[in-house]
């Protein structure tokens, strides 16, 4: 009874210890992934940055009344449409441009905290890993020690089978 489970620990841990390692590779990938996805967002939000600060400049520059100035700027009638329209989709695409910046940032930001809840959960299985190890060695070691308590008893009793038989052989010549 002693013989099985220990034979069976021996092998729940192996099984345990495969398992926390493919686990192991799953999580590598999964960093390695986000490690590329945050450079591709850091790479996007720095070449970003130099057309929203100079478009946020020349805001900035046009003052409180912003794309109004353009139109008041304007003595034709249509001229006016066109500057209207002209600031209509210059208001858009400087709203877009902001827009995505902020979604990009957001994602970043996502994508950090990701990467840190993938680099616990690493450092969780690598912990799960020494002890699945530790609890596999002392399993090898309780089975080596079993056999080795096994071979002693063998080794004992073909001892003692070997005396008995001549205690036997011995009893029957005095007899």
């Amino acid at each position: 009874i002693e013989q099985m489970p220990k034979t069976d620990h021996v092998e729940i841990q192996t099984e345990r210890l495969s398992t926390i390692g493919l686990d192991l590779d799953t999580a590598a990938r999964g960093i390695g992934e986000t490690t590329t996805r945050i450079e591709a967002l850091e790479g996007q939000l720095a070449a970003a940055r130099p057309l929203l600060k100079s478009r946020l400049v020349e805001l900035y520059k046009l003052g409180s009344g912003g794309y109004a100035r353009l139109l008041l700027g304007v003595n034709d009638l249509q001229q006016i449409g066109r500057a209207y329209r002209t600031a209509a989709v210059l208001a858009a695409l400087d709203q877009r441009r902001l827009d995505e910046y902020g979604e990009r940032a957001q994602a970043l930001r996502d994508e950090r905290t990701a990467l840190e809840r993938r680099r616990s959960s690493m450092a969780a299985l690598q912990r799960e890993a020494r002890s699945a190890r530790a609890r596999l060695d002392r399993a090898i070691t309780s089975r080596e020690t079993l056999v080795a308590d096994t071979d002693a008893r063998r080794d004992l009793n073909a001892r003692l089978a070997g005396e008995l038989q001549a205690a036997q052989v011995k009893l029957q010549q005095t007899l």
